[in-house]
């Protein structure tokens, strides 16, 4: 099950990233056609363009960009969920390890040992969850 899950997280990457590409392609192919329209009036002679266009052209650079950040929303959900259900579990792992070996000492030591990124996330949710607690409780 968690092979077709990354498989799918994968497809739809490629998918979102395919989508991309084509719709950045398309924008600057219509900022060049009207910038080409501007320069050869007889490109378009029914529809003459200038200045005001290829600045609207332009301008959708960023609704292009906007709408494709959107389209990643759902794909960046499904990945956190993923990496909640894979960092809960090492959560549990550390969080036992703290409580054995004394939670400055061993946070400690894992700072100077860890040097990925998915270790520097994991003693972040751990030092988050450490003052969590803390401040729950009364002291």
């Amino acid at each position: 099950d968690d092979g077709e899950g990354v498989k799918r997280l994968r497809e739809l990457l490629e998918d979102l990233i395919d989508h991309l590409l084509r719709a950045d392609k398309r924008a600057w192919n219509r900022i060049i056609d009207t910038q080409k329209d501007i320069v050869d009036k007889s490109r378009s002679p029914k529809a003459p363009k200038d200045l005001p266009d290829l600045k609207l052209e332009i301008d959708n650079l960023d609704k292009v960009l906007r709408e494709t950040e959107e389209s990643f929303e759902p794909f960046l959900k499904e990945l956190g969920g993923n990496l909640g259900k894979v960092m809960s579990s090492l959560l549990v792992v550390v969080e036992s390890m703290l409580k054995a070996g004394g939670e400055d000492l061993v946070l400690e030591m894992m700072k100077e040992k860890v040097d990925s990124l998915m270790g520097r996330v994991l003693i972040k949710l751990v030092e988050n969850k450490i003052k969590t607690i803390q401040t729950v409780q009364p002291r």
